[in-house]
């Protein structure tokens, strides 16, 4: 029989929260709870506990002209909750992808990002999107961009933790998000697409891509996307090519390297988007 004593605190505001996850900040944070359900198996639980059910500050969701702001404890079904008219496309379809109904319940949008062992599924759409995050500790409060986030995640202190997250209210009338689960092509192929674009009388004014693969590997290249911007649809042979050779590039040197199916599924999902998706703007005329 273990001996360890299990401690379990429950802060009823942000500031008590954070005093207290200064005095332990090897506690371990539960909010929804699913990543650590899913590893009670293999993990004993030992030590501080801190809930964050009852931070109503972490559970708000407001809206201004330019932003639409969510404590990292909203629930992804509360989030889907919002509307389609509110949450953008692309972000919609990235939660509907995630788990059940059930799961999504519980799963909340902080906790998709706290996970210092790996990135989950969110992660390419909130880079698309230009979210920022808020991360807090006792004296100190910043905002961070999802690009200086991922930079500072595996580096942050043990007693900071994600407050708030801000998705800009921009208009990209194109977006798309797909995930290639375990699955249908093995644990290995596990890959996510995003694209997002601004289409406006029938040329690219914004084009961006993002990818995810491995649960570590984030792939965005900015020469990528210039190729295509300002460029008239539909698109043709001359305008893709070097835009392909360059993704191929791209696909092809980085670390850890992709399996020949997740770069497969991220050359054809890139190119559908580009000669697909992107042409449906046109209709928009």
């Amino acid at each position: 029989m273990s001996d360890n004593i299990l401690h379990i605190y429950t802060p009823e505001s942000l500031n008590s929260l954070i005093t207290l996850y200064h005095k332990f900040p090897q506690a371990l944070l539960y909010a929804g709870g699913t990543e650590i359900m899913r590893n009670l198996g293999t993990r004993e639980l030992s030590g501080e506990i801190i809930s964050l059910e009852g931070v109503p500050e972490l559970d708000h969701i407001s809206r201004t002209e330019s932003y639409l702001e969510i404590g990292s404890c909203v629930s992804l079904n509360r989030l889907l909750g919002i509307g389609r008219h509110v949450l953008t496309p692309a972000l919609n379809q990235a939660i509907s992808s995630i788990g059940t109904t059930v799961t999504r319940n519980f799963a909340t949008l902080g906790g998709n990002l706290s996970m210092r062992e790996r990135w989950m599924y969110l992660i390419p759409v909130m880079l698309l999107l230009d979210v920022r995050v808020e991360i807090r500790r006792q004296g100190n409060t910043s905002w961070l961009s999802m690009v200086k986030y991922l930079e500072k995640a595996p580096h942050l202190a043990c007693d900071e933790l994600i407050t708030r997250f801000r998705i800009p209210l921009e208009t990209w009338n194109i977006q798309e998000y797909r995930r290639f689960s375990s699955v249908d092509f093995g644990k290995s192929n596990n890959l996510t697409f995003c694209g997002i674009a601004n289409v406006q009388k029938g040329y690219i004014q914004r084009f961006r891509l993002a990818l995810g693969a491995h649960g570590s590997l984030i792939i965005r290249n900015r020469e990528v996307e210039n190729t295509l911007e300002g460029k008239k649809l539909p698109l043709n042979s001359r305008d893709i090519q070097p835009m392909k050779e360059l993704l191929d590039q791209t696909l092809a040197n980085v670390k850890p390297p992709l399996t020949s199916i997740q770069k497969k599924l991220a050359s054809r999902s890139v190119l559908w988007f580009i000669t697909r998706k992107l042409d449906e703007g046109i209709e928009e005329i």
